[in-house]
């Protein structure tokens, strides 16, 4: 009978174990595998580069002997948006003319 408790006890243990375990795992799998679906909040990356390519969203905006650069950035790959440490360039003989193929935008809180 002792023996009987026992089994019952782990089996109850396992399935809340089994309950918990499962929620959070596919959580962080969704956060650090799949990525961020949601646009950086403006807050966060108040400005945006865009090229004929892409949209480059940015925590800070500079220009460094006539080319203009975002320092941590994020760009949309797929259907997330990626962050990325570090400063980007955006050089006239890879990207374009400023102002005309590259454009700068301050986005601003609603």
């Amino acid at each position: 009978m002792r023996s009987f408790r026992k089994v019952l006890k782990w089996i109850i243990v396992s399935i809340i174990f089994l309950i918990v375990a499962i929620p959070v795992s596919l959580g962080v799998i969704k956060k650090y595998v799949v990525g961020d679906t949601k646009l950086p909040a403006t807050m966060t990356a108040p400005w945006a580069i865009e090229t004929t390519s892409r949209i480059y969203y940015g925590e800070k905006f500079s220009i460094q002997n006539g080319v203009p650069e975002l320092k941590d950035y994020w760009t949309l790959d797929g259907t997330k948006y990626t962050y990325h440490k570090g400063i980007i360039e955006f050089p006239a003989n890879e990207y374009g003319k400023f102002g005309v193929d590259v454009k700068l935008v301050q986005r601003l809180t609603p």
